[in-house]
């Protein structure tokens, strides 16, 4: 379970960003929900073939269901390679690679990519996403590789 800050307690944001990746490498979406705020704003990256048509997805509920869920059971070992994290306050920028094998097509990725998490009272209110969407649709069988 991941601690949650308290008034006598404060988790820094960098350890709620941690968090993330801790849970993402266990399936834990329970540990996911523990640090994203109910109303947090998510942008998936331009043509990610999870992200919203009409913009950020809003709220816990649409993160599990069109990533998480998706993530979860479209991919054979998903995992976030982090190279760094960059501390900036409130900020946190993550830069490294996504590796997974989509099922369907039984294609691996190696796609690099950055994450920008806004936080606020130890929680993400914001996760804005830039990755090789080009690699993600190819191994989906969306489009050729470029």
């Amino acid at each position: 379970m991941v601690h949650v800050a308290g008034e006598d307690d404060p988790i820094q944001p960098i350890d709620v960003v941690r968090a993330v990746y801790a849970s993402h490498a266990e399936r834990d979406t329970g540990g996911l929900l523990a640090v994203l705020d109910g109303d947090v704003v998510w942008w998936q990256a331009q043509s990610h073939p999870y992200a919203n048509p009409d913009g950020a997805w809003h709220g816990t509920t649409a993160v599990v269901r069109h990533v998480v869920e998706p993530i979860n059971n479209d991919w054979d070992g998903f995992i976030t390679r982090v190279d760094d994290m960059l501390d900036a306050g409130d900020r946190i920028v993550v830069y490294g690679a996504y590796h997974g094998t989509f099922k369907a097509t039984r294609r691996t990725i190696v796609a690099p990519v950055c994450v920008i998490y806004t936080v606020r009272d130890g929680r993400i209110v914001e996760f804005r996403q830039f990755v090789d969407t080009a690699q993600i649709r190819w191994a989906m069988g969306l489009t050729a590789l470029l």
